[in-house]
C-alpha cells in the first residue's frame, strides 16, 4: 500500500484498490514493493524529499524496468507520479516536476524510449518527496494513444524543462480471456487544458475545465483509438473511474456541475485539491474506461 496525502481537511479520504487474482505473491526488491499475481504486476516506491531529483528519479525508474524484466511482466501500461511540492524551484532553478521529468526520461530512454512509455499522471500532493505506482501486465497487448488535438509529450520542446515528460496519453491493455475472446482495457493518462504543447485559458477556470474535457472526448473517439490499433468508441458518459485534480478548492463544486452535466451520474468521480504539474494548469482529469469485448487478435 501506498499512503498518498491528497485530500484537504474538509475532503473524505478514500482507497483505491486494484485486485488481483487467487494468488498473489508479495516482495520487497531493491527498495521496490511489489505484488503479482502470474499475470499482472503492482509496483510502489517512494523517493524521499531531496534538493535534486533526477538522478534519483532516474536510478527508481531504472530499478522498475529491471524488476518488470525480472520477474516476466514486460508491458507497462499504467504509471502514476505523485509529487510533493511538484512546483517548487530546486537550487538548479527547475521546479520539482522538471527535475523528476528529466531523470524519467534519461531511464526510459537507456530501457526503450517513445515505444515503452504508458499512460501515466505527474501530478501534486501535499506532502514531501515523490510515490510512484506501476502497473504492468505479462502477456497483454499494449497499444499507447495519442490525441490529436495535443502534441505527444515526449516532444515538447525545451521551454517546459530539459528534458520532456515521458507518458503516452491513453493505454489499452487487452488481454485474452477465452480462445476467441479478449477484454480491453482503457487507461487515460492525467489530461489537462493543452492543445498542441500550450497552455491554453490560464486563470480561467471554467474555460480550461471544457477544454479538458473536449481532449478527453476527442482521445477516446473510435476514430482515434483505431488508428493507434485499439477498440471500441467512447465518450465521456462511457468513464467509468474518474479521477478529477483541481488547484483551488473553490473550483470544486463548478467541476462537480459541470461534470455531472458532461459526464452524468453514473461514473465514480473523486475530486483531489492538488497542484498541477504546470503553474496556470488549474485541473488535470485522468478516467478508466470499463472493459469491453473484442475478437482474439491473430
Amino acid at each position: 500500500m501506498l499512503t498518498v496525502p491528497m485530500m484537504n481537511s474538509v475532503q473524505k479520504e478514500f482507497l483505491e484498490s486494484w485486485v488481483g487474482g487467487t494468488s498473489i505473491k508479495y516482495g520487497l526488491h531493491d527498495e521496490l514493493a511489489f505484488a503479482e499475481d502470474g499475470e499482472f504486476l503492482f509496483i510502489a516506491a517512494t523517493l524521499l524529499e531531496s534538493s535534486e531529483y533526477a538522478k534519483a528519479a532516474e536510478s527508481c525508474y531504472r530499478k522498475i524496468f529491471s524488476l518488470v524484466e525480472h520477474l516476466g511482466y514486460p508491458r507497462l501500461f499504467r504509471i502514476w507520479n505523485y509529487i510533493g511540492h511538484i512546483l517548487t524551484p530546486l537550487p538548479s532553478g527547475l521546479q520539482v516536476y522538471q527535475d523528476f521529468a528529466k531523470g524519467r526520461a534519461h531511464a526510459f530512454m537507456r530501457s526503450g524510449g517513445t515505444p515503452i512509455m504508458p499512460a501515466a499522471t505527474g501530478i501534486g500532493t501535499n506532502g514531501d518527496g515523490i510515490g510512484i505506482i506501476v502497473l504492468s501486465s505479462r502477456t497483454g497487448i499494449t497499444k499507447h494513444i495519442e490525441n490529436p488535438r495535443q502534441k505527444p509529450a515526449y516532444e515538447y520542446p525545451r521551454k517546459y524543462g530539459p528534458k520532456p515528460p515521458s507518458f503516452a496519453r491513453a493505454t489499452a491493455l487487452t488481454q485474452r480471456i477465452s480462445p476467441t475472446e479478449c477484454a480491453q482495457f482503457l487507461f487515460v493518462s492525467g489530461t489537462a487544458s493543452i492543445v498542441g504543447h500550450e497552455s491554453v485559458h490560464p486563470g480561467d477556470f471554467t474555460r480550461q475545465l471544457s477544454t479538458t474535457l473536449d481532449n478527453l472526448e476527442s482521445l477516446v473517439d473510435g476514430s482515434n483509438l483505431t488508428h493507434f490499433g485499439a477498440h471500441g468508441h467512447f465518450t465521456l458518459k462511457d468513464a467509468h473511474l474518474m479521477k478529477v485534480y483541481v488547484k483551488y478548492a473553490s473550483d470544486i463544486e463548478e467541476a462537480r456541475q459541470k461534470i455531472r452535466h458532461r459526464v452524468g451520474i453514473n461514473t465514480d468521480v473523486q475530486y483531489i485539491n492538488v497542484d498541477i504539474c504546470r503553474d496556470e494548469l488549474l485541473v488535470e482529469i485522468e478516467v478508466v474506461f470499463p472493459c469491453i469485448k473484442v475478437a482474439t487478435e491473430r
